[in-house]
């Protein structure tokens, strides 16, 4: 329950539609495939994969067996198919296409840059050698002043959630929740303090006490 998440609004929002005639702007949709946790290849072979190649995107959601194909005519969806990863061949045509994210946090473009600017700004009131701060930091804010996500975000969390949500956030109001073996569960709870302590502790001497 202390696995910081996103707002669930957000996360249910945060999925793209595509269907034929259906307009978009190919380049603000390259960045948000990666900052919804793609990984852009030059071929999709893999669930959480894209490519884009001219007006061509293939894109492998989590939660489906195929990747999808969807071709462009300038920013106006012409088709959507489904292909093989294996063959890279056409399987089916489809009439609606839902994708959603590929990472359990969601992240705008002002997530990104909010976040630079509270980076910037412990940076400039730490106490630790100035060029040990910037290659703490260095990598990670120009992968997200460029709408990109770095692999190892979860260091930058509380950068990039205004607000934090948990699991519980997710399920039903009025739903019956379960707990299977309690005693592992509490020596789990025990474990991810112990961590996020340590966590917690490396993060502040880093920015505030490396020399």
């Amino acid at each position: 329950m202390q696995y910081k998440l996103s707002d669930p609004r957000d996360f249910t929002k945060a999925k793209q539609v595509f269907k034929p005639e259906a307009e978009f702007d190919l380049d603000e949709l390259t960045a948000w495939f990666t900052q919804a946790g793609y990984r852009r290849e030059n071929i999709v072979a893999r669930p959480g994969e894209f490519a884009r190649r001219g007006d061509i995107l293939d894109v492998y959601p989590l939660d489906q067996e195929n990747p999808f194909r969807i071709e462009f005519f300038g920013d106006e969806v012409d088709t959507v198919k489904e292909f093989d990863a294996a063959t890279q061949r056409s399987l089916e045509e489809k009439d609606i296409v839902s994708i959603g994210p590929a990472l359990d946090r969601v992240f705008s473009s002002r997530n990104l840059h909010e976040a630079v600017k509270k980076i910037k700004q412990d940076m400039k009131e730490s106490i630790a050698k100035e060029e040990n701060v910037k290659n703490h930091f260095v990598k990670a804010i120009d992968l997200l002043e460029a709408d990109g996500l770095p692999e190892n975000y979860a260091f930058l969390v509380d950068y990039l959630l205004p607000k934090s949500f948990n699991l519980i956030d997710y399920l039903d109001k009025n739903g019956l929740l379960l707990f299977d073996d309690w005693q592992a569960i509490k020596k789990n709870v025990a474990d991810v303090d112990a961590q996020n302590e340590a966590f917690y502790f490396r993060r502040n001497k880093s920015r505030c006490n490396v020399k």
